[in-house]
């Protein structure tokens, strides 16, 4: 067991200091004098000799840890900030010599105690020393590895004292030849009445958290009350052998089983009056275990286990202590409404990281369980040791049952019998009500895991059952005595060592740990805790070493078409000017695209989902869920392991387009100003893409926002939305209008489709009571018309129709060609995803097929009507990523034929329609479709709508534009579309251009 530990202990000092974060200008603040402190930390240096002086009145004159410094007055009251990281305490040199002083005095108690040991009992079970040894040397690593050697205090020398100095004089007490002429059995009220004053003087001037007296003058009361209620009820039941089982009464009479009933009952009732429940179960089970054993008798331990079960769900009724918020976390372990909800959850965390095969010693992260030294080090030791070694502990304490319980079935009288299985008792069950809470089988109850945890009381109480149980095992009755144990009673002992060995081994750690880390330790490490914070808001919390370990990877860079940088993580000079709001993961990022580029970094940080499909947050950052880092986190500390590593995006668009478009975009939409309020509206979108590729070259929105300078509350104010603005809604993807005229493209398209192009419509400028007939059903519209400044129109083809946007013609059309024509045009062939469902379509089709009624698209989808008839009628679906991974299937919605006769139409309605006018002087023609949708609010101007192409001829860029309340399309969005047009094609234009 020695050679074992000694390798582990190697280990485990190499480890530590291969993933010790040791700057090289730290700054150890026990040996730097006040002129270091003011010229390496920049301290004042009236604060710095503060320090120090501070520094000289300590015990041993030295800080324990880098807190103890942080919390000096001086400090805290200096307001000075310091950085953590350049912080120590010890030199690595000198943790180094602490850390194996401390291990070889481990060493050399443990080799002393076998000595003793040999020569004052060398008939003692020989076995039980060398088991707690690795007990011991397990939890002495546990100890310091969940702290920072070089910043923390060092509990791992506390430790080593109570192993090694305390623990083995509480082990050699038992030994000692005095020690063995005490009759034990003869003391039973004294053992009782120790008890209950100590419980007595816990209750009245101990002290602990929240409440709970835990400790008396500086240990804990009730590892000695376990000892002494053992020691009572054994001698009790020794010198009263019929109390609990009379040959003549099947019930226990008052007079023997009252006296044993009310002081045990008196001492659970005060620590339920402590609100410590934990060792009021233990020491319930381990009396109903002896009072079993002594009477062979099952009807106890269930009877006792009902009252235990109705105890403990009264308790958690009424919430006793913390008993509810154990009971709580225990039943909702992921998810519940206790600020302390999440110890279990942190736990099991742990233990799913480490795996089947751990983490390795001193390369884990237990420090982040809370109470991981404690508590919880059974967690602490599943994720550095893995199922493999967690399961070996286990292992380790099934023989130190076994081994108890043989030297009970072969003690030399019956009180010793019973002695030694109460100890073991309580001892195993100690340890399987902590696991058992530890791995969720059983609520969490405080106590600690025996010979492992933190604690010199604990570990005292416990090697001095050790001793006992080594005391009885040596003694031997004369050759002419005999006092065998009946066989019910070894079959009663054998019943509960098996019983004992199965909970620890099958139940705990075939069925529990085995599904925690080995079935589903993906899942569990990767899931989150959803518990109130100290705020009282409820948020999900993540797996700490998965998040950390995931903020080190480097986030992937966004580029433009050309390479230039739109979003790129922040250099250390650059983090005064970064901002962390528009990714999830909150790392701080630089976006040099600034204002136009806002909405579209907004989505493509963020994460893919139904609402936004231009996330790629999951290729920024290296990974799309926490669960794939899982290996890449275990196995990081290995030479050649794979790193994780963000994907760089490459948009579609060009910078200076989408700067230009942007700016012409927030001028025009800032000239619309409400009637009601006579504010600027400021709102709108606007969208270029390229036709041959369908990628998209711009796609701008006002209102945006500027990424570089939105703080935190002003993010909170813009997801709030209190001026109603929709601020942070991408209207350019997600905005949903009526098209208005820009639509009749669409239904031209149709009535191409269906042969209908050579339509002739007579236009009255307004037609009453318009009939048709849909799913043999009758409809009637009282009135269709057009915009009040146009006249009629009379006999009018599509050309002309579309030159001067003809309402009662493309309503006709629509009739003509029905709603399951236009419906699979517009979903099939267009891709239009918002367009009504065929029966709406069929009771609104005159209105819907001008653009109006329950028609509606966003001005992406309608740039992509547009790409679609320059590009000779095949729909390519809008690409915003520059890359082959994004290419989409294309649809023929024209012929080549069909769609230069439409793109010939268009090209009319600018020279000589709507549009007439508004691209004059630019080095290309236009081809495009106004448009002016009315809105659903009556009292508001339309929206100001314009979608074509560029050059009209052959048409390489297309284009939409939307102004919310704009008015005519030539007005607002018309200039819009003009501007894109300029930068594309002008002599110092965009490089997107062909």
């Amino acid at each position: 067991m020695s050679a074992v530990l000694a390798l582990g202990f190697f280990l485990l000092f190499q480890s530590k200091l291969l993933t010790a974060t040791l700057p090289a200008n730290a700054v150890n603040i026990n040996q730097a004098t006040a002129p270091q402190l003011v010229k390496r930390l920049g301290l004042p240096a009236i604060l710095a000799q503060q320090i120090v002086d501070e520094r000289q009145k300590l015990r041993g004159h030295a800080f324990g840890s880098t807190s103890q410094m942080r919390h000096l007055k001086p400090l805290a009251a200096s307001g000075v900030d310091l950085d953590d990281d350049l912080l120590i305490v010890r030199s690595k040199a000198g943790g180094a010599s602490e850390y194996w002083q401390g291990v070889g005095f481990f060493f050399l108690a443990f080799l002393l105690a076998h000595i003793y040991l040999r020569k004052t009992a060398p008939s003692a079970d020989p076995f039980l020393l060398p088991l707690i040894e690795i007990l011991c040397g397990v939890g002495l690593m546990m100890v310091y590895t969940v702290k920072d050697p070089f910043r923390d205090t060092f509990s791992f020398l506390g430790q080593i004292r109570g192993v090694a100095l305390y623990g083995m004089i509480a082990l050699a007490i038992p030994l000692l030849k005095p020690f063995s002429r005490i009759v034990l059995r003869r003391y039973q009220y004294v053992y009782a009445v120790a008890a209950i004053v100590l419980m007595v003087l816990q209750i009245l001037v101990g002290s602990g958290p929240g409440g709970v007296h835990l400790q008396l003058f500086g240990f804990e009361p009730v590892e000695v009350i376990k000892i002494l209620l053992v020691l009572f009820v054994v001698s009790y039941l020794t010198q009263r052998p019929d109390a609990l089982d009379s040959p003549i009464n099947p019930l226990p009479r008052v007079q023997d089983f009252g006296p044993l009933a009310i002081i045990y009952a008196s001492v659970l009732l005060l620590f339920v009056a402590m609100k410590d429940l934990g060792p009021a179960v233990l020491l319930f089970g381990t009396f109903l275990t002896i009072v079993y054993l002594a009477t062979q008798r099952k009807i106890y331990p269930l009877v006792g286990g009902s009252l235990l079960l109705i105890a403990g769900f009264i308790g958690y009724k009424i919430h006793l202590g913390f008993f509810a918020t154990r009971v709580t976390m225990w039943l909702n372990p992921w998810e519940n409404t206790d600020a302390k909800g999440a110890q279990l959850g942190q736990g099991l965390w742990g233990m799913a990281t480490g795996g089947i095969f751990g983490s390795g010693l001193g390369m884990g992260n237990p420090g982040m369980i809370p109470r991981g030294g404690s508590d919880l080090i059974f967690a602490s030791i599943g994720e550095e040791m893995g199922l493999i070694g967690a399961i070996c502990i286990l292992i380790v304490y099934v023989l130190i049952c076994v081994r108890g319980f043989r030297i009970a079935l072969q003690a030399v009288t019956h009180f010793d019998r019973l002695l030694a299985a109460g100890l073991t008792t309580l001892l195993t069950l100690q340890t399987m009500i902590i696991v058992g809470g530890v791995t969720g089988f059983l609520p969490l109850t405080g106590i600690t895991l025996p010979f492992v945890s933190f604690g010199t009381s604990s570990l005292v109480v416990n090697f001095f059952s050790i001793g006992l149980l080594l005391h009885l095992s040596s003694k031997t009755l004369p050759n002419d005595v005999t006092d065998v144990a009946s066989s019910a009673w070894a079959r009663s002992a054998r019943i509960v060592t098996v019983a004992m060995a199965a909970y620890l081994l099958i139940e705990i750690g075939v069925f529990r740990l085995f599904y925690i880390q080995g079935i589903a330790d993906t899942s569990i490490a990767s899931r989150a805790i959803r518990t109130p914070d100290r705020d009282l808001v409820t948020r999900d919390h993540v797996n700490p070493r998965l998040r950390i370990y995931a903020n080190a990877i480097p986030r992937g860079t966004i580029y433009d078409r050309n390479g230039r940088v739109l979003a790129v993580s922040a250099t250390s000079e650059q983090m005064s000017q970064a901002t962390g709001l528009l990714n999830p993961d909150g790392r701080m990022r630089v976006y040099p695209g600034g204002p136009a580029c806002a909405h579209l970094i907004y989505a493509v940080e963020g994460d893919r989902s139904p609402t936004n499909a231009l996330g790629r947050n999951g290729d920024l950052r290296g990974y799309a869920s926490y669960a794939d880092l899982l290996t890449a986190y275990r196995l990081r500390y290995l030479p050649g392991a794979p790193r994780p590593k963000g994907e760089d995006v490459h948009l579609s668009i060009d910078l200076d387009l989408q700067q230009a478009a942007s700016r012409a975009l927030l001028d025009s939409a800032h000239s619309v100003h409400d009637r009601r309020t006579g504010k600027s509206k400021d709102s709108g979108a606007a969208v270029a893409i390229d036709v041959a590729t369908g990628e998209v070259l711009a796609a701008v929105t006002a209102p945006t926002f500027d990424p570089a300078t939105v703080t935190g509350a002003g993010m909170a104010q813009l997801l709030a939305d209190k001026d109603k603005r929709a601020t942070l809604v991408n209207r350019a993807v997600r905005g949903l209008y009526p098209p208005g005229s820009t639509f009749k493209v669409v239904t031209a398209a149709a009535a191409f489709e269906q042969g209908l192009q050579s339509t002739i419509v007579n236009c009255p400028h307004t037609e009453y009571n318009v009939k048709w007939r849909y799913n043999g059903v009758r409809y009637a519209r009282r009135r269709i018309t057009d915009d009040s400044e146009f006249s009629a129109h009379g006999s009018t083809d599509m050309p002309e129709a579309l030159a001067v946007s003809c309402n009662i013609y493309f309503a006709h059309l629509g009739l003509q060609i029905g709603p399951e024509a236009l419906e699979k045009t517009a979903t099939e062939g267009f891709g239009l995803a918002y367009f009504p469902k065929l029966k709406a379509l069929g009771e609104d089709l005159p209105d819907c097929s001008y653009g109006q009624g329950t028609v509606r698209t966003t001005p992406t989808e309608m740039a992509e009507v547009a790409q679609t008839v320059a590009n000779g009628g095949i729909h390519i679906p809008a690409r915003f990523f520059h890359d082959a991974s994004t290419q989409a299937h294309a649809t023929t919605v024209l012929t080549v034929d069909q769609a230069a006769q439409l793109q010939a139409m268009l090209a009319g309605v600018v020279t000589g329609g709507t549009a007439r006018g508004v691209f004059n002087g630019l080095p290309v023609s236009v081809a495009g479709k106004t448009g002016s949708a009315q809105n659903d609010q009556g009292d508001k101007q339309t929206h100001s709508w314009f979608i074509g192409s560029a050059p009209a001829d052959h048409p390489s860029v297309a284009f939409s534009c939307v102004i919310e309340n704009g008015g005519h399309g030539r007005s607002a969005a018309g200039p819009v579309c003009r501007a894109i047009v300029s930068q594309v094609f002008s002599p110092q234009g965009s490089s997107s251009k062909h």
